[in-house]
């Protein structure tokens, strides 16, 4: 970033820009974790979130050892996934499957890849709109410091 030379306009850019980097980290983060699900479902990077749920409920269906699991919204907060009857960690207020039955270590390898992939969705859910509106106001604040020099 180079700066302008107003020390109040630098320091209004400097926040600004902060808060773009992170959201774009943040976007990163995401683009990751959906590719990791798409790599563990052995589809293309091009696919999202509904065709890798579509593979992953078919195996589950398809696994012997398996023997129930559904979709079910979370109350605690996020967790890793432990063999036995529990399928999935706890996702507060987000969607989760819960698997009922032991899975084999490849289906235990996805479980883990889709609760880390929801869990980067919920961060981004939860962090994105204060994000955004912060650097709204900053633009805002900024728009007025412009008006205060007279440099429209």
């Amino acid at each position: 970033m180079k700066s302008v030379g107003v020390k109040a306009i630098d320091e209004q850019l400097k926040v600004a820009f902060g808060m773009v980097h992170e959201l774009a980290g943040m976007r990163k983060a995401v683009e990751k974790a959906i590719l990791e699900l798409a790599d563990e479902c052995s589809l293309p990077e091009s696919a999202n979130m509904a065709q890798c749920l579509r593979i992953i409920t078919l195996r589950l269906a398809s696994c012997a050892t398996v023997t129930n699991f559904k979709v079910v919204r979370s109350l605690g907060s996020f967790g890793g996934v432990g063999s036995g009857s529990s399928g999935g960690g706890g996702i507060g207020g987000y969607p989760h499957l819960k698997v009922v039955g032991e899975l084999t270590p490849k289906l235990q390898r996805t479980m883990v890849t889709l609760d880390r992939a929801l869990a980067e969705f919920c961060a981004v859910c939860t962090a994105a709109n204060d994000l955004a509106g912060s650097v709204s106001a900053k633009c805002s604040s900024f728009g007025g410091v412009l008006e205060v020099f007279d440099l429209d």
